[in-house]
């Protein structure tokens, strides 16, 4: 077919498979690679961001799955603060519930009925109001006056089902302690 003499004249041009472009056969690795250097490394950078978002989205699964579980003490510390900041929220307009304040520096949330080892009234919004600090803590909740002034403010017969059911033990369990919080939590977002 060819004769002795005739030279076949090299390629010097060759088509990549990847941009289907024709490229110097010089932008190949070896002369097989039907792919040249610079879509290779378009595609191992490809290959990499993939990895990246991989380990990413695991990180967010993880950490959803992972998603911190408060101890019910915590829960409930955490809900009592909440609970606390609701009632000031509330009672905001108010003077102390057991000496009438309206002047102190700071306030606090008062039980009317300690929350003790019973619990059962703890969250209770006719349990618990605003009270100065001197009444709460320095005159051990200022009962006498606290009583006089609740009955005005919710009615002697609200005071009197608190006072039957001083008693009741309750312990809290999980949902509903989440679900008081979820509760108060939307009450202070429709306070704002």
């Amino acid at each position: 077919m060819y004769s002795k003499n005739k030279q076949v004249p090299k390629k010097t041009h060759k088509v990549c498979m990847e941009c289907k472009k024709e490229r110097l056969i010089a932008n190949f690795e070896t002369p097989g690679t039907r792919i040249c250097s610079s879509c290779k490394i378009i595609r191992r950078l490809k290959v990499e961001k993939e990895r990246q978002q991989r380990a990413i989205d695991r990180l967010k699964t993880k950490k959803q799955k992972k998603k911190t579980v408060l101890k019910i003490s915590d829960l409930k510390k955490s809900v009592q603060r909440k609970f606390n900041k609701w009632i000031k929220q509330r009672d905001a307009e108010d003077g102390c519930i057991s000496c009438g304040n309206r002047n102190s520096s700071s306030y606090d949330a008062g039980h009317y009925l300690p929350q003790g080892s019973t619990g059962s009234l703890r969250y209770h919004p006719d349990n618990v109001h605003k009270q100065c600090v001197s009444c709460n803590r320095f005159k051990h909740g200022n009962l006498i006056e606290y009583r006089i002034n609740l009955v005005k403010k919710i009615g002697i017969k609200k005071v009197e089902w608190l006072e039957e059911h001083r008693k009741d033990v309750k312990r809290w369990t999980r949902e509903e302690l989440e679900e008081i919080l979820e509760r108060l939590r939307a009450k202070a977002r429709r306070v704002k």
